[in-house]
């Protein structure tokens, strides 16, 4: 007789569930970073294609009803950009 596997804890599953994460996230990344290539490969202007990808993430957060959870993400996001830009002193 087969004995039943060993329940997972608490800790366990928190472990699997950010290994699912980071996989998922890695492949997310790389179809975006193929779009954003393939865009540049057509020689479309930098902002143009910043622009397209806020434009296709504004859709995604509207579609998915994941505007809190994006928001702070965005804040922060926008904190990362405001101090890289005033190292390279253009504020």
């Amino acid at each position: 007789m087969r004995k039943p596997p060993e329940a997972l804890n608490a800790e366990d599953i928190a472990r699997l569930a950010a290994s699912i994460d980071a996989d998922d996230l890695a492949r997310a990344r790389s179809a975006i970073s193929g779009g954003v290539k393939a865009a540049e490969e057509q020689w479309l202007p930098v902002h143009l294609i910043a622009s397209a990808l806020a434009m296709e993430l504004q859709d995604y957060v509207l579609s998915t009803n994941s505007g809190a959870d994006m928001a702070s993400y965005l804040h922060q996001l926008a904190e990362l950009v405001s101090l890289a830009e005033e190292k390279r002193g253009y504020h």
